[in-house]
C-alpha cells in the first residue's frame, strides 16, 4: 500500500490558526495510522526557522512520520514569490520536505519555480480549485 498522508488543513481553523501545536498534530496523525502529513503555512510559517524545523524533523523522526509535503507560505505569483519560495528552502531542506505546494501562479510562473527547485531534487506540486486559474 503506498504511503498515506494527512493534510494539516483538518486542524487548521479558517486559514489562520490551528487548534493543535505542529508536536501535537505529528502525534495525532500517527495515532491514527498515517504515515506523513502535509503541512499547511498556519503550520510552517514564514518566521519558521531552520532550527525550529530541525526540530520538527526530530520529533518526526522520533515518531516514523514522513513530512510528505509543505505548503509554501506568504508567497506570490511574481518575483517576490520567487524569492520567498527561495528562501524556504532551507526550511524545506531541514524537514527533508521535497514537495512544496503552492496554489498560485500562470503556467510560466510554475516553470521558473520548478527550476528553482530542481538543483535541490525538491518539486512543486500545485493546488487546484474550482475557478482557479487550472
Amino acid at each position: 500500500m503506498p504511503p498515506l498522508s494527512i493534510s494539516g488543513r483538518i486542524i487548521e481553523v479558517k486559514y489562520r490558526y490551528c487548534e493543535m501545536s505542529l508536536a501535537e498534530f505529528l502525534k495525532f496523525a500517527k495515532e491514527c495510522g498515517y504515515d506523513g502529513v502535509e503541512l499547511r503555512a498556519t503550520q510552517i510559517t514564514s518566521e519558521t526557522t531552520v532550527r525550529q524545523a530541525e526540530e520538527f524533523r526530530k520529533l518526526a523522526d522520533e515518531l516514523n512520520i514522513n513530512i510528505s509535503s509543505c505548503m509554501v507560505p506568504g508567497i506570490t505569483a511574481d518575483e517576490e514569490g520567487l524569492k520567498s519560495l527561495e528562501r524556504f528552502i532551507s526550511v524545506a531542506k531541514a524537514l527533508r520536505c521535497n514537495m512544496l505546494k503552492v496554489w498560485i501562479g500562470d503556467v510560466e510562473w510554475i516553470k521558473r519555480a520548478c527550476d528553482l527547485l530542481e538543483p535541490y531534487n525538491m518539486s512543486l506540486i500545485v493546488q487546484t480549485h474550482i475557478g482557479g486559474p487550472f
